[in-house]
């Protein structure tokens, strides 16, 4: 197993990954659009500020992902790194593919000049296992994060 930067041929697996990752998350109740996904992968990658590392096996088939970016606080100047998604295919868990797409995560935010970093969870899966291992990694749990369903009219 290694972990590299994704390349666009890298897209369309990422995108049916994604869909996995969909189907099991907090956001099931929207839509999913592969064609949104495809654009949006493409430009990430092009995106100076824009991080996409994957996690593939030793035949390069792909089977987890890291997408963040670097972002400017809205109160000053200084940036952080923060994430879009974190995900490893499940039959492939338990083992270091995770831990190794975050310390990448890590090495690229220092190297663009990154203050903090400040990766969230947002799917509602495995939650106190996530907070667990980021904690591990020395991550600080300093917030949350909401859902509520907005109700459509008859």
């Amino acid at each position: 197993m290694k972990i590299r930067y994704a390349k666009k041929s890298d897209i369309k697996i990422g995108v049916d990954l994604g869909a996995v990752m969909w189907a099991e998350s907090s956001f099931i109740s929207s839509d999913y659009s592969k064609e949104k996904l495809y654009k949006w992968a493409d430009s990430l990658i092009d995106d100076e500020n824009g991080f996409v590392a994957v996690a593939v096996d030793d035949n390069d088939i792909l089977f987890g992902m890291y997408l963040g970016c670097i972002v400017q606080h809205f109160f000053g100047n200084s940036t952080y790194a923060t994430d879009y998604l974190w995900f490893v295919e499940p039959t492939k868990r338990g083992g270091m593919a995770a831990v190794k797409l975050v310390k990448k995560f890590e090495e690229w935010a220092k190297e663009k000049g990154a203050t903090e970093l400040r990766p969230g969870i947002s799917t509602g899966v495995y939650m106190d296992k996530i907070k667990g291992l980021y904690e591990r990694l020395g991550y600080e749990h300093v917030g949350y994060l909401f859902k509520k369903q907005i109700e459509k009219e008859a």
